[in-house]
């Protein structure tokens, strides 16, 4: 019976992984004179009640320093409630210019220019169109507008009534109105969690590879997975894992706590592990993720030698592993690879 003896080769490929969890936001306008109101031509006319009536065209400003900086914006749905209407024909349109600023006559214009074309919302409201809350998505160029508007920290939009008309109409309440407006913003947001400063891992055995790591700077707990295939989910944020868990999306929770150092044991030879470390902080909230190691565990005869290779350059394609006395071992790499010479037990 042949004698083997197992020894382990350690290959290290650094994948960035990204945590980003959505979220939906409402945003307000703020109470203050002409963050809502209406205006015609000539002059604004209305402090908060919104009105598409008799000439009147009226505007929505809403405060924009709730989204997180970094968001992206996957889509926006407007709420307001209706206080008076009569069958009307209306359009929400983009506002470039300040409305608490802005004279009537350009704010008027800006309001106007864009009812038939290039609006966010084109409405035919049926007869029987009511009072009371109404919600709509708004579509447009709405998202990659509000996405712009993050920095100036507000956007606004108009309220054409396409009737101008005292018979056919629709009203709005406004800031200072029993039911004021606001918007739903569903965003994407990356984690404010740091990752951990360090990640390393050490192959003890053919059964056991030990990791050990070095907390961020808020000395946040650290969560580590592993799975035996490169797939990794992301954790949801407010959501606490202990191990055995499993991420959505892959991965099963090995550690999650305030040490610094875990023993992976019982492992199988050869197989193939993957690792990614989070921070979580106390309201179990993570990081990106450091990164996902891959370790490998290959079988060899007694007395053969493996060549150590450390820091090998990037390179693309297929690399060429010469093992002394043995066939030649063809490693498929995209990343930075790093092989380690690795402990020789007996069989």
């Amino acid at each position: 019976m042949k004698n083997y003896t197992r020894s382990i080769i350690l290959i290290i490929i650094l994948i960035a992984v990204t945590n980003i969890y959505s979220a939906t936001i409402q945003c307000d306008p703020a109470a203050a004179d002409y963050n809502t109101g209406s205006c015609r031509s000539s002059r604004k006319t209305e402090t908060s009640d919104v009105q598409g009536k008799n000439r009147n065209d009226g505007w929505f400003k809403f405060n924009l320093s709730s989204i997180p900086a970094g968001s992206t914006i996957n889509s926006v749905e407007f709420y307001g409630y209706v206080n008076d209407t009569n069958w009307p024909y209306w359009s929400m349109t983009p506002v470039s210019n300040d409305p608490v600023t802005i004279d009537a006559s350009t704010l008027y214009t800006d309001i106007n220019s864009e009812a038939t074309n290039g609006y966010y919302l084109f409405r035919d409201e049926p007869e029987d169109f009511s009072t009371g809350w109404h919600n709509y998505t708004l579509g447009g160029n709405i998202v990659s507008n509000l996405q712009s508007a993050l920095s100036q920290g507000w956007i606004a939009m108009g309220m054409v009534s396409r009737d101008d008309s005292r018979d056919y109409y629709v009203c709005y309440d406004g800031w200072n109105e029993s039911n004021p407006p606001y918007l739903l913003v569903d965003c994407s947001i990356p984690s404010s969690v740091d990752d951990p400063a360090s990640f390393s891992t050490t192959v003890y055995s053919y059964q056991q590879i030990d990791l050990s790591w070095t907390k961020n700077g808020s000395s946040d707990d650290v969560m580590i997975a592993y799975n035996t295939s490169n797939v990794f989910g992301i954790p949801v944020n407010g959501t606490s894992y202990s191990a055995g868990n499993t991420i959505p999306g892959g991965g099963t929770v090995l550690y999650v706590g305030s040490s610094t150092s875990y023993s992976h044991t019982s492992l199988s030879s050869p197989q193939t592990y993957y690792y990614s470390a989070w921070s979580v902080n106390s309201s179990d909230y993570y990081s990106s993720g450091i990164m996902i190691m891959q370790l490998r565990q290959f079988l060899l005869t007694p007395g053969l030698k493996i060549l150590m290779l450390q820091h090998l350059p990037h390179r693309n394609g297929p690399m060429t592993v010469v093992i002394h006395g043995f066939f030649p071992l063809q490693l498929h790499t995209e990343q930075a690879v790093i092989i380690r010479e690795a402990e020789i037990l007996p069989g």
